[in-house]
């Protein structure tokens, strides 16, 4: 997982999958779905969280802040 601070999400590395909250999100056929696993089965979220609802939906990878991501270890320990 890729932490991204401008977002305050976590994203899996490769995929279009946010971790927020202690919950899986994944934006297809132009809406959001939660899971509490990466894999599934997921679930549609009529109202996600504002944090989810404002990100930028599908490629997020393509989205990202250039050079603004640090993985979770080091986040934790305040070292990016």
């Amino acid at each position: 997982m890729i932490w991204v601070a401008e977002w305050g999400v976590h994203l899996l590395e490769g995929q279009d999958v946010v971790y927020y909250n202690e919950a899986y999100f994944s934006f297809s056929g132009g809406q959001w779905s939660i899971s509490q696993s990466h894999a599934g089965p997921w679930a549609i979220v009529p109202t996600p969280p504002p944090v989810i609802a404002k990100l930028p939906p599908g490629q997020l990878h393509s989205h990202l802040p250039r050079g603004h991501h640090c993985p979770p270890g080091l986040a934790k320990q305040g070292r990016c």
